[in-house]
């Protein structure tokens, strides 16, 4: 194996690996070697962050409903890069609308993209949804399987803040930084008042057109002078958006759109949120008011846990497992 095939970022590990394996690690010498790969890989790569894996495994799927569950999972880990190349293939095949109001069946807690997101704290993830669809307002108000906003949800999480950035810590380095639940509400009250108040607007979408092209993600011919021309790129990327982030929270707007207060978010609290439908095996968190725990209550003994397992229909803990 030569020097830049060891040291190149595309190529992680010297062994070979399985299509899920190669793209959870960025293996794209590995992917580029196989002739089929898993449904599995490109939600890997997705979620780890793995930029040019991810437009490789793009190129390699004809079904948009593939996209779904990739989107998801890189907006709860905050991995904007590769939300950006699913939403920009999205534009491209005209499924925009349908990608970012998609459910997450996967998991059952029928949960959106912006509620992933805003779930994890990847206020970066946030404001890159809301550029590419921020403007609709179903879209800003649309409710999981417990009927929970993608703000509610942050509220409730903002709560829990340092316990909850303990559960995801595991996505800051793919995220970028750590995550924050009141830039997440400070975002999404902002869109949703600047939504209602551009009612009259024909668009659905306000995306900003000064972002950095995409660098070539064919394969490693980015890759050159002991340069990834991709990893500069998500470093680029990634400052813009939180510069745009910052810009947008310091912005104050008159008359026909609002004033957000510096502490405009200090004392908003979460709604209650409904309990879960047992019936219909529903695994998202519940929240109930400010002061009870996150988590799925155990059908048996009634407590809340974060780990649910499936026995008979029914979601129990660990314990009564």
């Amino acid at each position: 194996m030569s020097e830049k095939q060891t040291t190149c970022p595309c190529k992680h590990v010297r062994w070979r690996l399985s299509s899920a394996t190669a793209a959870e690690f960025g293996d794209l010498h590995r992917l580029r070697e196989m002739k089929r790969h898993r449904k599995e890989a490109l939600q890997l790569a997705a979620q780890q962050g793995h930029t040019a894996v991810t437009a490789f495994l793009l190129q390699q799927t004809t079904d948009w409903n593939d996209w779904i569950t990739p989107l998801h999972r890189a907006s709860f880990a905050g991995a904007v890069s590769t939300m950006r190349l699913l939403l920009d293939t999205a534009v491209e095949q005209n499924r925009l609308k349908a990608l970012m109001r998609a459910p997450d069946i996967t998991f059952g807690d029928q949960r959106n993209a912006l509620h992933k997101a805003a779930a994890g704290g990847r206020f970066l993830a946030v404001h890159c949804l809301l550029e590419y669809y921020g403007q609709n307002t179903a879209f800003l108000l649309a409710k999981d399987g417990q009927g929970h906003t993608a703000r509610d949800i942050a509220v409730a999480m903002r709560l829990r803040q340092i316990e909850e950035a303990k559960s995801v810590a595991r996505w800051n380095t793919v995220a970028g930084g750590t995550p924050d639940w009141d830039k997440c509400v400070q975002l999404l009250r902002r869109a949703e008042l600047q939504s209602t108040a551009n009612t009259t607007s024909s668009r659905s979408s306000f995306r900003k057109h000064h972002w950095e092209p995409l660098p070539p993600l064919s394969g490693c011919v980015d890759c050159s002078n002991d340069t990834c021309l991709t990893q500069t790129w998500e470093d680029s990327f990634r400052s813009i958006l939180t510069l745009q982030v910052e810009e947008s929270l310091r912005t104050s707007f008159q008359n026909n759109v609002f004033v957000m207060p510096v502490k405009e978010t200090e004392d908003e609290q979460p709604a209650p949120l409904a309990e879960p439908d047992r019936a219909s095996g529903t695994m998202s968190s519940s929240f109930q008011n400010h002061t009870t725990t996150i988590g799925q209550e155990c059908s048996k003994c009634h407590n809340r846990t974060i780990v649910v397992y499936r026995r008979n229909g029914l979601f129990v803990c660990k314990k009564c497992r």
